[in-house]
């Protein structure tokens, strides 16, 4: 089975997750401070073939933006919030 094909950009300072189905519809969304949709919930699991993690994030009112990512680029994102994650535990604390 073809989920089609996931890219990770930099763009001028942020990042851009793009997806690309078989047939060619593209979604994309821009990860930054300031121009990510605010997420609400998240979804994770794994695709029949077990061959990427599915990451799905939806906003408050309800829309939902879904992506196969393949492992080596869940492992990047791991690590980012791993990071991120104790940078805003620590700006909690201060407060």
């Amino acid at each position: 089975m073809n989920d089609g094909a996931i890219e990770l950009d930099a763009v001028e300072g942020h990042f851009r997750l793009r997806r690309t189905n078989p047939g060619g519809k593209v979604e994309e969304i821009l990860l930054s401070d300031s121009g990510v949709m605010p997420v609400n919930q998240i979804g994770i699991g794994t695709n029949a073939d077990k061959s990427n993690i599915n990451l799905k994030m939806i906003d408050p009112g309800g829309f939902a933006v879904a992506f196969a990512v393949p492992i080596a680029v869940i492992k990047l994102f791991q690590r980012g919030l791993e990071k991120r994650v104790a940078e805003l535990e620590k700006k909690m604390t201060i407060k």
